[in-house]
């Protein structure tokens, strides 16, 4: 699952990161392989693995989905190219996919009715994302590559017009603009890769989104929770810009600070 370095609030990465107790009935990860049965996923599981599963495995183990299962967890299964059985679930809240590299579209999702997060990481052929805009309840998106590759996605239109969308993760994804997410209506947190963009849309975002919470928005991330003392622990937002010790380069973090608040208020100004 993405790391990421900061205070992060979306709830399918918390539920991931949540402290568990694999030896508990709730938690069941099935291997791909093994042998398939209901027993198999217990009648109480809230998380459930499914790890290197082929086509019909997948297909046949949503039929034998527990109700109580919250989140599932679709792991390095790139024989997996059609996830449309996933809109049988009318139950669980949060689905992470990721590892995969077979398929190209999501699923109708106006049937899960209790889904409020979905995950997607190294989806590498995934380029359309029309499916969301027929869930009525989700509430937050991730998207996200951790290959060292960029996610390529066709538009980020599709999210302007799912209902109830709060929070929106996009991390290394390749997109021409970012100024699609000015039209989602309810968004309230937006958490994005700090080098990926040009400081113009960081700082264009900044304005026009007074009341979304985005760390890049104040135009460097602190790290220094996260990273080994005398690292370079500040990263200044915008695409080929450094990272920098707080200890030793204070005077250029205070002047890149000073540019990135600069265009802000430029920015201010020609919107008034």
């Amino acid at each position: 699952m993405f790391s990421l370095g900061y205070g992060v609030v979306l709830k399918v990465y918390k539920y991931f990161h949540r402290n568990i107790n694999e030896e508990s009935d709730e938690f069941v990860t099935f291997n791909g392989g093994s042998e398939l049965s209901k027993s198999a996923l217990g009648d109480k599981a809230k998380e459930i693995i499914l790890n290197r599963v082929s086509q019909e495995e997948l297909d046949t183990i949503i039929d034998f989905l527990p109700k109580t299962c919250e989140f599932l967890h679709i792991l390095h299964s790139p024989r997996v190219n059609n996830f449309s059985k996933l809109s049988c679930l009318n139950k669980v809240k949060y689905i992470a996919i990721t590892w995969n590299n077979a398929a190209e579209s999501l699923w109708d999702m106006s049937t899960n009715s209790c889904l409020e997060g979905v995950w997607l990481e190294d989806f590498s052929k995934l380029v359309e994302l029309d499916y969301l805009m027929t869930s009525t309840s989700l509430e937050e998106l991730a998207i996200c590559k951790d290959d060292g590759k960029k996610f390529k996605i066709a538009s980020l239109t599709p999210l302007t017009k799912t209902v109830g969308l709060k929070r929106i993760m996009l991390k290394r994804v390749e997109l021409d603009s970012l100024l699609a997410l000015l039209d989602i209506q309810y968004l309230e947190e937006l958490h994005l890769s700090e080098k990926d963009y040009p400081v113009e849309h960081y700082a264009e975002l900044a304005v026009k989104m007074p009341n979304v919470i985005c760390e890049c928005f104040k135009g460097y991330i602190d790290y220094s929770e996260s990273l080994w003392e005398g690292a370079a622990n500040i990263q200044i937002v915008g695409k080929r810009k450094p990272s920098l010790n707080s200890v030793t380069q204070g005077q250029l973090i205070d002047k890149h600070i000073q540019s990135f608040n600069s265009l802000v208020e430029s920015l201010v100004l020609k919107k008034t």
